[in-house]
């Protein structure tokens, strides 16, 4: 057996390997990208309750719908720039 058979039989044996390695690689980057999505959209939704809770406190609305509206607002308009940043 010489040199060039040896590295096609050495490759065919780690073909396998690499492709599941590669497997692993792209399912943990697409893991953090949407981690990293999340993790904007909830920081959206907290400084929508934040304001939310502003608006309520200053205004005629009560506290806790103020509160809730607020980060629903503020989680919609994180999952809205997030998707178009994707985009």
């Amino acid at each position: 057996m010489d040199k060039k058979q040896a590295e096609v039989v050495a490759q065919s044996i780690l073909e396998p390997e690499i492709r599941a390695q590669e497997a692993v690689r792209l399912k943990r980057v697409a893991v953090a990208i949407d981690r990293s999505r999340k993790q904007q959209i909830a920081w959206f939704t907290l400084a929508g309750f934040a304001v939310g809770a502003a608006v309520a406190y200053f205004g005629a609305i009560s506290f806790v719908p103020g509160f809730f509206l607020g980060g629903l607002v503020g989680s919609l308009v994180g999952y809205v720039i997030t998707r178009r940043a994707a985009a």
